[in-house]
């Protein structure tokens, strides 16, 4: 059985979960007070909407990188997918123990099993840090999942990091159908309300080898 979880999809302006997502994030998230620079950003709405939806991927140990405020990617995976553990992580120390009382509360409430949560620092300067942590943490058959947007050079100089670090990169645009629809919605409105360099997430794979092609539409 899968579990069902009514929502509505993100906006990439002003934050709403994806369809799956909404309900069972605001009961994640009941009681949390996250900053608006240190909030959930789009980028991590459609990462939650996009593990519900391909949550029969994720087996054994799962690491979310720099989740801010709430993980919640990590956590809808660690609540619906059939996995081990999941390993959330962030820079900031508050964001690290905002994510600890949230797994506290939804341990009580009889969501998680065992989920732990370390503090890593992340920050632009430290682009390659972040690819020597990815490289080093998947495994041969392994598979990270970057949702970020372009935001000028930063996205293209990552990717050209893991490149050179032996790492597989695939880029993908169109890798959900709601998704995709809702980005097409927003650039009518005009790029004073919708940048999509800025507020469009793009789906990076990393691999140790070769890609499936798994995540079109």
């Amino acid at each position: 059985m899968t579990p069902d979880y009514p929502a509505s999809l993100p906006s990439f302006r002003a934050p709403s979960l994806g369809r799956e997502a909404a309900g069972m994030a605001s009961d994640l998230l009941e009681g949390s007070r996250p900053s608006r620079i240190l909030g959930v950003w789009p980028s991590e709405e459609v990462m939650a909407h996009y593990c519900l939806q391909k949550r029969h991927m994720f087996k054994g140990a799962v690491c979310e990188l720099g989740g801010g405020m709430t993980c919640l990617g990590g956590l809808m995976v660690a609540i619906s997918a059939d996995v081990k553990e999941v390993l959330l992580s962030d820079g900031n120390e508050k964001s690290i123990q905002n994510v600890r009382a949230l797994i506290e509360r939804n341990r009580q409430a009889g969501k998680f099993g065992s989920t732990r949560v370390s503090s890593s620092l992340f920050l632009d300067q430290y682009r390659g840090s972040l690819v020597d942590a990815i490289r080093r943490l998947l495994q041969p058959n392994g598979m990270a999942l970057v949702f970020a947007p372009l935001r000028g050079e930063t996205l293209r100089l990552f990717c050209q990091l893991a490149q050179q670090s032996g790492l597989c990169v695939s880029q993908h645009q169109q890798y959900d159908a709601e998704v995709w629809d809702v980005h097409l919605k927003m650039l009518r409105e005009g790029k004073q309300a919708y940048d999509e360099n800025i507020h469009y997430p793009l789906l990076i794979t990393l691999t140790k080898g070769p890609q499936p092609d798994r995540h079109a539409q």
